[in-house]
């Protein structure tokens, strides 16, 4: 196996543009070799499996306008990058990550304070934590494929360019989807990301994929997807509409968390969903209303915690339920908690001001009326007597078993539209609007 020569530092004062070769008995990795390109960049770099990383990137001069990585050095193809790629001291506007390239290490693009537009491969499969960490200027990221980017597992927030630098930050970075069958002015095509409705045959969305995104108004995962990844889409701050997902599995960690106009998601009625991530939809304060499936076992902590429901009826299945999962819903007025239910964690309704009915098995009474303690709470063998006010109904009188999820039915008077029932036939408040029978 031929190799770059050892000690690239030392080497690379004397060699400019050509290639020192060593045999080296190693069979799978080359260490500290180096190389010149472009006359004036030397890229030090490891082999391993014949394939490069490049690790350090020195510059004789300063660099301004275009940079683009190589896509092999003396004959390996680059696939992953550890290395600082700009300096803070470049001008450089644009910078292209080229094809081949799947792993961009921690920090590595951390200094594209100057640079404006940015494009990424569709081999890209890992971002390392911070990897985009300074990026103000940072106008553009253009791909060419939606579904790869989909799939990509970014670090943190700080690896994905479209996110914003802070916690309270914003974005204006825009995702931009490359047309190679259609140019303008001698450059192709390049078309704002707004909408996710053709991923078909991804199976993940990766962790931190469009976080912060705030160009995405609707997202549609096709029934391929298994997995939304942790912090898939938090803080998608113009994202209104999450549909499909019928093969979900899990949402994980944060995966919806902060997206303030998300109003209609039916991701957790899919049958093969088990888990429900912590904070999965915390701060989701226009999402008024779920339907979760019956196969779901877990609901995480904080899960729906300052999340705009109405009401919300737990299946019968779930199992667990984490701390804060409901609390600070300032609209639910009624909450019901099947008997499956063996364990819910502490401060589960806490703030829920409007919270008016309760159902659940009795083991949980006491942690629900510190809760909510003005709530009305039933548990046990409650009957409760329908009084249809000159109409019919059938049953008149349904008994609760332990927790047990029911309907009420519709009662039927001529020349009359039901309205719902009260708690009195005279004032009183409106009580249970409707409510899914599980067996």
């Amino acid at each position: 196996m031929k190799v770059e020569g050892f000690f690239a530092k030392r080497i690379s004062r004397f060699i400019t543009n050509a290639v020192l070769t060593l045999v080296c008995v190693s069979t799978f990795v080359a260490r500290g070799a180096a190389v010149t390109l472009y006359g004036n960049i030397t890229f030090s770099y490891t082999v391993a499996d014949g394939k490069a990383c490049i690790t350090d990137i020195a510059f004789k001069n300063g660099l301004e306008g275009w940079f683009e990585l190589p896509s092999q050095i003396n004959g390996y193809p680059v696939t992953r990058v550890t290395a600082t790629i700009i300096r803070s001291s470049h001008n450089i506007s644009t910078v292209v990550i080229p094809e081949g390239v799947e792993e961009i290490g921690p920090g590595a693009c951390s200094f594209l304070s100057k640079a404006t537009h940015l494009y990424l491969p569709t081999s890209l499969k890992v971002v390392g934590t911070g990897a985009f960490g300074n990026r103000s200027k940072l106008e553009r990221v253009i791909i060419d494929d939606l579904s790869a980017w989909s799939q990509i597992n970014f670090g943190d927030s700080l690896a994905n360019p479209l996110s914003p630098m802070s916690a309270i930050g914003y974005s204006s970075c825009g995702l931009y989807l490359r047309d190679k069958t259609y140019m303008i002015q001698g450059s192709y095509k390049q078309t704002l990301v707004t909408e996710l409705n053709n991923l078909a045959g991804i199976v993940r969305i990766g962790d931190n994929a469009y976080a912060g995104y705030s160009s995405l108004k609707s997202v549609v995962i096709p029934e391929s997807c298994i997995q939304i990844g942790q912090s898939a889409f938090k803080g998608c701050s113009a994202l209104e509409s999450a549909t499909g997902g019928t093969g979900l599995t899990s949402i994980g960690d944060s995966a919806f968390q902060a997206c303030a106009n998300l109003s209609t998601a039916n991701l957790l009625s899919g049958a093969n969903v088990a888990s429900i991530g912590a904070s999965a939809f915390n701060g989701c304060t226009r999402l008024s209303e779920v339907s979760i499936s019956s196969g779901v076992r877990t609901i995480g902590a904080y899960a729906l915690y300052g999340s705009g429901l109405n009401s919300l009826v737990v299946p019968y299945g779930v199992e667990n339920i984490g701390e804060y999962a409901f609390s600070e819903c300032g609209n639910m007025s009624y909450l019901v908690i099947p008997n499956s239910v063996q364990a819910i964690g502490q401060y589960v309704t806490w703030g829920c001001g409007r919270l008016q009915s309760i159902i659940a098995p009795h083991r949980f009474r006491s942690l629900f009326l510190m809760c909510s303690p003005s709530a009305w709470y039933s548990y046990g063998d409650t009957v409760i007597s329908l009084d249809a006010n000159g109409g019919s109904v059938s049953p008149s009188a349904l008994t609760l078993d332990k927790g047990a999820v029911f309907v009420i039915p519709e009662p039927q008077k001529a020349h009359h539209v039901f309205a719902g029932w009260w708690t009195q036939l005279e004032g009183g408040e409106k009580w249970f609007p409707e409510l899914h029978r599980r067996t």
